[in-house]
């Protein structure tokens, strides 16, 4: 895999691909749960990224099958493509972003 993982650019409005390291599931004292989900970018020198989605958003609905399929232990890979960072500065992940969801053979 010795090729770039990470597209465009690392500012507002583009998007990059980005290993899932882990979830975190925590509840809310408003209801539901809230899920912090990090990342890493394995082209970029391995910034690390994180955002937070609620199962009670609206958005979750484009996070709900990442968040069920991450199996951190498995035998594969995790990314999201699409990913952008909100602002344009700092490491989180916009969560209205609509990710897709890439599964790899672990190397």
């Amino acid at each position: 895999m010795g090729e770039s993982l990470a597209v465009g650019h690392r500012q507002r409005g583009f998007s990059m691909k980005l290993k899932i390291m882990k979830i975190v599931k925590k509840p809310s004292k408003f209801g539901g749960d809230f899920y912090y989900i990090y990342f890493k970018d394995t082209a970029e020198g391995g910034k690390s990224y994180k955002t937070c989605v609620s199962s009670t958003f609206r958005n979750f609905g484009h996070w709900r099958s990442i968040v069920e399929r991450f199996k951190p232990d498995g035998d594969c890979d995790y990314f999201v493509n699409n990913a952008r960072l909100k602002g344009s500065k700092g490491n989180t992940i916009d969560a209205d972003t609509v990710p897709s969801l890439i599964i790899t053979p672990k190397e």
